[in-house]
C-alpha cells in the first residue's frame, strides 16, 4: 500500500486499530489508512484515532494524511465535528490531506472541508505522492 520509493520518506512506527492502520513517517507525517468497517464511524472511533496518534507521536503535533482509497467509511456527524474542531485533536494536527477516489468520496470530503471547517489547512488528493508533496510544501 505504501511504496517508500514513491514517497521518498522513511517509515518510523506503525499502530493498528480495527478501523485503520497508522503509519508514522519522517518529517512529522502520519498516514491513517482506513479499513472497511460495517458500522458507522462514530465519536468513540474518532477519539481512539486521536489517542493512537498521540501515542505514536509521543504528543508531538504532525501532518495527518487520511487514506480512503479502496475503502468505504461512513462517519457520523459527531465524528466529523470532532475531527474538525475538537481541541485535543486540533492540538496534534498541523494539516490534513485527504486521499479519495470517486465522486461520492469527493462530495463527502468537500462537505467536511466546507461545512465542518477544520481549523488547519485541508486539501483533497487522488494519490499519496501528491498529498505528501503538498504536506511538505507547508513546511516552507
Amino acid at each position: 500500500m505504501i511504496n517508500q520509493k514513491n514517497i521518498g520518506l522513511k517509515e518510523l512506527h506503525c499502530a493498528e486499530l480495527p478501523s485503520a492502520k497508522f503509519v508514522e513517517l519522517e518529517r512529522d507525517i502520519v498516514i491513517v489508512i482506513y479499513k472497511d468497517i460495517s458500522d458507522e464511524f462514530g465519536l468513540e472511533h474518532a477519539r481512539k484515532h486521536t489517542e493512537t496518534i498521540y501515542k505514536l507521536r509521543n504528543d508531538k503535533p504532525c501532518h495527518i494524511i487520511l487514506y480512503f482509497l479502496k475503502t468505504q467509511v461512513v462517519f457520523s456527524n459527531a465524528a466529523r465535528d470532532y475531527f474538525a474542531k475538537d481541541l485535543r485533536h486540533s492540538a496534534i494536527r498541523l494539516s490534513q490531506a485527504i486521499i479519495i477516489e470517486g465522486l461520492a468520496q469527493k462530495i463527502v470530503a468537500n462537505f467536511y472541508k466546507t461545512f465542518h471547517k477544520p481549523d488547519c489547512p485541508v486539501e483533497l488528493f487522488s494519490d499519496l505522492p501528491t498529498a505528501i508533496n503538498w504536506t511538505l510544501s507547508l513546511e516552507k
